[in-house]
């Protein structure tokens, strides 16, 4: 109870089933209209009265006599205990807050102080080499029975590192500049649906229909990888993966319409944001860390703030399923790729700049990602294209051959000189300068 003590009165309510005293829950709900405890709408009208044998209470007399004290000392007591319940209740909150503030400010701190000094690398590939990508190699990594490739990333600091998510069910780990399978991670009972490194070679995050997130941690042999954890705080499959620029946190996006902030290291869910009607396709969050964009199966794509965990901005345009969603590293351009062709995002004024329809009509576009340097953009369809930022979006290179069902997903390699591509078979290709 509220107050700590057998209630004389005691009441239950009908939406949170809590026990309380009569006379205090009412004056809670007279000033907030609220459970005391689990904060919900509640009326006078949801509390049922509990029937109890015991003695009668003698009617209260003026102040003046000694009973007519105890009950003004009584009143005060009530008020003193709904203070102490309010206080409490409000530093249980107060605490969660700063909780989450402080994880949100260390990772920015270390986030800042990284993207003020890089610069883009004078290896980076030149328009006209990336219009010379070309066929290097086809590897097949996943089962035939069940061909796919829905997902590539690739380990930070080698560039030749690649783990791909399967159609399959399982991530495949691969050695692409030796061209060597690595280690095969089974474990999800459904698709694959995205996959992603988490700071180095030796932990990675997948992200499966089974509704489950699954940690996999290296070993001490190179592909002695074992499952870390297991996430399951969603109701609906888990569709999209992204990490946080620290490399500390998950954001993983649902199906179900949540998307969930975990914290990697303790394997914790911190917060899970639910945005009701929505079924979410697609999910992306910026270079800086603090925006995270969410897309949907019906058309929209939302603008969420990480920190408050606030949608402050919705962008309207396209008429189809959203299928992929790409920042570039400069900050404020973000691709969207959808059934209906591709958009180009300006943050700064939250609105379209550019509308790309690359394949013919009726061909989705599938998949888009920007290169690390944030000049180039990579698109997937029925083949691959790529775009030049600073060429005014327009076609570097086309890249052919692949199966009728196109492309699920593709990834640019170290300086922009290579591009892994999955399609709906169950080979990689990969295409060098």
């Amino acid at each position: 109870t509220v107050s700590g003590s057998v209630p004389e009165e005691p009441v239950v309510s009908k939406v949170s089933g809590h026990l309380y005293e009569k006379r205090l829950v009412l004056k809670i709900i007279q000033e907030t209209g609220r459970d005391p405890v689990t904060d919900e709408p509640l009326a006078a009208g949801d509390l049922v009265t509990l029937q109890v044998g015991k003695a009668i209470n003698p009617r209260p007399t003026p102040a003046t006599s000694i009973p007519g004290l105890l009950s003004l000392f009584q009143n005060e007591w009530d008020v003193t205990v709904l203070e102490l319940h309010q206080l409490r209740t409000s530093l249980h909150k107060t605490r969660q807050e700063l909780s989450h503030a402080l994880y949100q400010h260390d990772a920015a701190t270390r986030l800042s102080r990284g993207r003020k000094k890089r610069v883009v690398p004078p290896s980076t590939a030149t328009p006209e080499e990336v219009g010379r990508l070309a066929l290097a190699h086809t590897l097949p990594l996943h089962k035939t029975r069940k061909g796919g490739i829905l997902a590539i990333d690739l380990a930070p600091g080698s560039g030749d590192l690649a783990a791909t998510a399967g159609a399959d069910g399982c991530v495949q780990v691969y050695d692409v500049a030796g061209a060597r399978s690595v280690a095969e991670l089974a474990g999800h009972s459904k698709r694959v649906n995205d996959v992603r490194f988490l700071g180095s070679a030796d932990l990675l995050a997948s992200a499966s229909a089974d509704r489950t997130v699954r940690l996999w941690r290296r070993g001490e042999a190179e592909g002695d990888y074992a499952a870390a954890a297991t996430l399951a705080d969603q109701a609906g499959e888990v569709v999209a993966l992204v990490v946080h620029p620290s490399n500390d946190y998950l954001v993983a996006a649902a199906a179900d319409g949540t998307w969930a902030f975990y914290d990697v290291a303790q394997a914790l869910c911190l917060t899970k944001v639910a945005d009701e009607g929505a079924a979410y396709s697609a999910a992306a969050l910026h270079p800086d860390g603090l925006i995270l964009s969410t897309g949907t199966q019906g058309a929209a794509v939302k603008i969420w703030e990480t920190r408050t965990q606030k949608n402050v901005a919705n962008f309207e345009g396209h008429t189809g399923r959203i299928n992929s969603l790409s920042f570039s590293e400069n900050g404020y351009y973000m691709a969207s790729a959808a059934t209906d062709g591709v958009r180009i995002w300006d943050l700064r004024k939250l609105k379209t700049i550019r509308t790309l329809n690359l394949f013919s009509e009726g061909t989705p576009t599938t998949a888009v990602a920007f290169d690390y340097s944030g000049l180039f953009l990579g698109v997937g369809g029925s083949d691959v294209r790529v775009v030049g930022a600073k060429q005014d979006w327009a076609e570097l290179a086309t890249l052919t051959g692949f199966p009728k069902k196109g492309v699920s997903s593709l990834r640019f390699g170290t300086d922009a000189k290579r591009l892994l591509v999955g399609a709906s078979d169950h080979n990689l290709r990969v295409f060098d300068v």
